[in-house]
């Protein structure tokens, strides 16, 4: 049995299917060097807000992804969440 779609009035086969979707889109965008800094300043330890204002402690920081951005568990109100760096900011202590 092999799999077989129709689309667009024509029967597409596994063949055909795997050669139209060799490779999958690619998102390309740069990420600003001074963004890139604040990013990779989080540590385990550091009090954070997460990007809908939460506020949580960083508990654990995991690999990178493909597209080479950090993953960060965060604890917020006693669950663990994961979360990429970019949608954290470090919460400063005022002086």
């Amino acid at each position: 049995m092999s799999l077989k779609i129709r689309h667009e009035s024509k029967l597409w086969t596994d063949k055909e299917l795997a050669d139209h979707y060799k490779q999958p889109p690619a998102l390309r965008m740069g990420i600003h060097p001074g963004w890139t800094i604040m990013m990779d300043d989080l540590s385990v330890g550091d009090l954070v807000s997460t990007y809908e204002g939460k506020i949580g402690l960083v508990s654990e920081i995991l690999d990178e992804t493909e597209l080479e951005v950090r993953r960060i568990k965060v604890i917020i109100d006693g669950k663990a969440e994961v979360f990429f760096s970019f949608n954290l900011k470090k919460i400063e202590e005022k002086k």
